[in-house]
């Protein structure tokens, strides 16, 4: 069943997939870690708000998120983030890691 994300007191649905795969050439310079990977649809405001797919990625702890309007097609992708460029002291969880922080963005 599909959960749900809420904002501003309204409910959307959301579609969260969860992926993990290992790099595609085992000869690559990217150790052998796998890379974890949510997908799904979410809206940001009240409907009629725009539908967005969305995927947030784990690989060699660098965190990535990408966003595309289902609408206009038109997309956001941020640089792969290290852990201090989403946590500082004011909102770090005590000894977690970058995929701890990716299995809170994880909607089920």
């Amino acid at each position: 069943m599909p959960s749900s994300s809420t904002f501003l007191g309204v409910s959307a649905p959301v579609h969260p997939e969860s992926v993990s795969i290992m790099p595609s050439s085992p000869t690559s310079s990217v150790s052998s870690q796998p890379v974890v990977e949510f997908t799904g649809t979410t809206i940001f405001a009240r409907p009629p708000a725009p539908t967005y797919r969305y995927a947030i990625s784990l690989r060699n702890d660098k965190l990535r998120i990408w966003l595309e309007d289902c609408d206009s097609k038109k997309q956001w992708c941020t640089t792969e983030l290290s852990i201090d460029a989403y946590v500082d002291p004011t909102n770090a969880i005590p000894d977690a890691t970058s995929a701890d922080y990716l299995e809170v963005c994880k909607v089920e």
